[in-house]
């Protein structure tokens, strides 16, 4: 048999017998509830907060910010809610009145029969 397994084992699992780490991460729980890693001997920040800053997310010489677009979006649903009340309501009325109509006209003529 294999060094190191009982006798009384037919299958063993290899990782049953692996030693354990030596030095198992300190974990912690962060400001934003988000469990974290942190290694004792390094000085890295422990959650994404500290990594990310408002500066680090985006550069004004990129460009669009997110107020640019949210604005061009809620310009464009007012558009759309323009066209909507000036051309597609109206339609959308004379449609229905001519199926009311239709469906009036259908059963005055069905009850006649």
């Amino acid at each position: 048999m294999s060094e190191g397994i009982p006798d009384d084992v037919s299958d063993p699992d290899p990782l049953a017998f692996a030693g354990a780490p030596s030095n198992p991460p300190v974990v912690a729980q962060s400001s934003q509830g988000v469990t974290v890693a942190k290694d004792p001997g390094s000085e890295n920040a422990s959650s994404p907060v500290e990594v990310l800053s408002p500066g680090s997310v985006y550069r004004p010489e990129w460009g669009v910010t997110n107020e640019k677009r949210c604005a061009e979006l809620d310009a464009r649903l007012d558009a759309l809610s323009i066209d909507f009340d000036e051309e597609l309501y109206p339609h959308m009325l004379t449609a229905i009145a001519g199926r009311r109509w239709v469906i009036g006209h259908g059963l005055r003529l069905a009850m006649m029969k």
